[in-house]
């Protein structure tokens, strides 16, 4: 192959873990094994999805504050809301979730736990403001890019010690 060639299918590998690590569910979880899948290595791999997983987050944050008020207006109006005492157990426990972990407690779990989109709109609902629920989400996806990135190199290393070196030889006619 030519050098060009070999130059075009990394950026479209590249491109691919981008387009993955954006995409709402898929983020960096999904992304960096399918990147190291693909033959990237772990680190161009968990950039690219930490790239791409922060754009999108970027791009969210952009049009959120329109989506914020069509929310409110829609399902937050003040007719029907309970009050307090007749808030469901649910609520009460997403309440005391809320309080006592906060931006910083959706922003490092969300990767793992809601998606970093997800964490990010209701965060903003919520009433977080966006500069510091963008700065809390951002630690997180770098944090768990650098561990999904680590595991996977640690699983690459593993499998080479457990799969003979013959295993992976060429048969020559």
């Amino acid at each position: 192959m030519a050098n060009s060639d070999v130059l075009a299918a990394y950026l479209l590998k590249l491109a691919a873990v981008f387009g993955l690590g954006a995409a709402p569910w898929f983020e960096i979880l999904a992304a960096v094994p399918a990147g190291v899948l693909m033959g990237l290595t772990p680190a161009a791999a968990a950039a690219a999805a930490v790239a791409g997983n922060v754009v999108s987050v970027v791009a969210l944050v952009a049009v959120l504050p329109r989506v914020k008020e069509w929310i409110s207006r829609t399902f937050l109006s003040p007719r029907g809301q309970k009050g307090r005492e007749g808030a469901s157990g649910r609520h009460r426990r997403f309440q005391y979730l809320w309080n006592r972990y906060g931006v910083p407690g959706a922003g490092l779990g969300a990767p793992v736990v809601t998606g970093t989109h997800l964490a990010v709109v209701l965060c903003v609902i919520l009433g977080a403001s966006t500069g510091r629920t963008l700065a809390w989400v951002t630690i997180g996806i770098l944090v768990w890019g650098v561990v999904v990135g680590v595991a996977c190199q640690l699983g690459l290393e593993g499998f080479r010690h457990l799969v003979p070196e013959w295993a992976f030889m060429n048969p020559q006619p």
